[in-house]
């Protein structure tokens, strides 16, 4: 897509912004309906973070928007302490066209949570989730065109099967490319048994992804096929270190 094409030489980043201890309340709270009309899905969007490097967002809350934060075609930043809160609407913090985005201590705590969670899309790369939490009711999402590198590290939340995480139209799959992570995930599904379709093997046009990395997976216990995926280990119980992001972080610190 040319649109992605850039002459890096020619983009200036803007640098050092930050967004710290703020509470945004919206006034969406319609009963959602996903692609019902432009209102529903984004109707109630709060803020866009693009072209930004070395910028954080810290202590942020927002309450009854149907779409939170989007951080594009961005580098280097942190959101810590963000809360979604309310109504049930399109989409959490999503990240697109980025790369090593931070995501840390970082929930949902709605109900139902947002239709989308927590997602990556657009080229992105480098992005970590970092001991962040959403509800049962909802999924992380990868909404396509090529993602890729992205972990979840102790992350837990619902998981809905065949179609968990599935976003984006079927000219933008796979849905994520090659090492998508999930180290340590808690699985807060109330369904033992349920059958994941990595590559979209079933009847669903939807969801694909590129044999996905699984290692600690735990909770509720999805039936996977090894086939679709790169790696399974240690699956129904948590492995250490706990944090596979903390572990690095020592690691290169020397600590």
């Amino acid at each position: 897509d040319s649109r992605y094409n850039w002459d890096i030489n020619k983009i200036s980043l803007a640098q050092q912004f930050g967004l710290e201890k703020l509470r945004f309340e919206g006034n969406w709270k319609d009963n959602f309906k996903h692609h019902k009309n432009i209102v529903h899905d984004g109707g109630w969007t709060a803020m866009s973070i693009h072209l930004y490097s070395n910028s954080w967002v810290k202590d942020v809350h927002f309450v009854n928007w149907n779409a939170t934060i989007s951080i594009g075609n961005s580098h280097a930043m942190t959101v810590n302490q963000y809360i979604d809160s309310g109504n049930r609407g399109h989409s959490s913090l999503n990240i697109t066209a980025s790369s090593s985005i931070l995501i840390t201590d970082s929930h949902e705590t709605g109900r139902k949570g947002q239709f989308h969670s927590f997602g990556v899309s657009l080229k992105s790369s480098g992005i970590v989730y970092h001991r962040v939490t959403w509800p049962q009711d909802t999924s992380f999402d990868a909404h396509g065109t090529f993602p890729h590198a992205t972990l979840f590290d102790s992350a837990e939340g619902g998981f809905s099967g065949s179609s968990g995480g599935g976003g984006g139209s079927v000219g933008s799959h796979p849905n994520h490319m090659e090492n998508l992570i999930f180290w340590n995930f808690k699985d807060l599904g109330g369904n033992d048994g349920i059958n994941q379709d990595w590559w979209r093997s079933g009847k669903s046009k939807y969801g694909r992804w590129y044999l996905p990395k699984i290692i600690g997976w735990h909770g509720a216990r999805a039936n996977f096929d090894n086939s679709q995926l790169s790696l399974n280990e240690s699956y129904g119980q948590k492995v250490e270190p706990e944090s596979l992001y903390e572990a690095q972080l020592r690691l290169r610190l020397g600590k």
